[in-house]
């Protein structure tokens, strides 16, 4: 039985679709509870995730992947398969 996908690997894939993501979103849609810590990992690990405040009221921020790195990652990713 396939392994299910961790939280950072299901994050990755929808910024890697041209999503931009919030941690609403990410709570609501994905179910990833602590999605701020996953796009710290991701940015660890090396990707080129960028993020603006939408809300300075409460904090709320939203993560992309810039399109030209985007297309660099997809060709990445389709390469490794």
């Amino acid at each position: 039985m396939p392994k299910p996908p961790i939280q950072r690997e299901r994050i990755l894939a929808e910024l890697l679709k041209g999503k931009r993501l919030n941690r609403r979103y990410c709570l609501g849609q994905m179910h990833i509870l602590e999605a701020p810590a996953r796009i710290s990992e991701l940015r660890a690990a090396g990707h080129d995730i960028q993020s603006q405040t939408i809300n300075a009221r409460t904090g709320e921020v939203e993560w992309w992947i810039p399109a030209k790195t985007f297309l660099f990652e997809m060709r990445e990713s389709t390469q490794a398969v």
